[in-house]
């Protein structure tokens, strides 16, 4: 429910755990984002603006694997508040990437957790390394959040593999 339904997505696949110890654990996440808005979602009496970084590791299945999954290690940060829009986000992409001297493009999408036309695709060398945008109002209200948020993952083992050269 936190991973698809709150966010606006279709179920795909996603790795069960058989015997869950708690039912918020009943699969492996595919993607940071969501938790990231459950925590905003708890803490509503912070004050605004709210940061939130994460770094950890997702599951996604991949068939071409030898286990049939492949792990990622990501970063995910969201920013909550009055005012807030793709360039607050867009700014602390900016000044991360720039960090590693990495010159990055954003290639525009459609991601159903996003509003249309303030999502991107990051771009490092050619190759797609996570997204931006700013999160859909319908996403917020499932999480009855009601100020407006912009997020960020990053895939950082595919940046890594990019200033290493491979």
């Amino acid at each position: 429910e936190l991973l698809y339904d709150k966010m606006r997505l279709s179920r795909m696949p996603t790795v069960v755990v058989e015997n869950p110890k708690q039912e918020n654990y009943t699969c492996l996440r595919t993607w940071l984002t969501p938790l990231l808005m459950q925590v905003l979602s708890r803490s509503k009496h912070v004050e605004y603006p709210q940061r939130i970084f994460e770094t950890g590791d997702v599951v996604i299945i991949d068939e071409k694997s030898e286990n049939m999954t492949r792990e990622e290690r990501r970063l995910a940060f969201v920013i909550a508040g009055d005012g807030i829009t793709f360039t607050d986000g867009h700014a602390v992409l900016d000044a991360f990437l720039r960090s590693f001297k990495l010159d990055y493009t954003l290639e525009s999408f459609t991601h159903e957790s996003f509003i249309n036309g303030r999502c991107a695709k990051v771009i490092v060398n050619g190759r797609e390394v996570g997204f931006i945008g700013e999160i859909h109002p319908e996403v917020l209200v499932k999480f009855e959040l009601d100020r407006p948020v912009s997020a960020c993952e990053l895939n950082l083992g595919e940046i890594r593999r990019i200033i290493l050269g491979a």
